[in-house]
């Protein structure tokens, strides 16, 4: 093989990393997008204290809110973990390119309630990822 063939194969080769390494730096639209479904805050909730029977509904309100644009999509999840116990929840999907408005993001629920036992019902609310209130609805029969 002559030199000059030689170097033209390692120019060849020198061009295309330089290229490779060039298109890798231009991507940087995929190192910034972020989208994940995550809990959001319930910041109120409103329970009544007490019922007079089991045969009564009762009317549970929540508000989830959020200080950031890029979320969407808020949905409540309410669990009956027993008889006497339940659990609500708010999620949110985050999706970001990089920069978030400045913008309050919010969903409220209310849904009605029918105690199945008499006696405390206890309702785990989920405040944020690290904080739950216990709430308690106290039923008389």
């Amino acid at each position: 093989m002559t030199d000059e063939k030689i170097l033209q194969n390692n120019l060849i080769r020198f061009l295309s990393i330089l290229l490779l390494i060039a298109m890798a730096m231009c991507d940087t639209e995929n190192e910034t997008y972020i989208k994940r479904t995550d809990l959001v805050s319930i910041t109120e909730f409103s329970i009544p204290d007490s019922t007079i029977s089991v045969s009564d509904t009762v009317e549970i309100q929540a508000t989830a809110k959020v200080n950031n644009g890029c979320w969407k999509d808020l949905h409540f999840i309410y669990t009956e973990l027993n008889d006497t116990a339940y659990s609500l929840k708010a999620y949110g999907t985050f999706e970001s390119h990089g920069t978030c408005p400045t913008v309050e993001v919010s969903k409220d629920t209310s849904f009605d309630f029918s105690p199945v036992q008499e006696g405390y019902n206890l309702f785990f609310v989920t405040r944020n990822p690290y904080q739950y209130t216990v709430d308690t609805l106290v039923v008389n029969d």
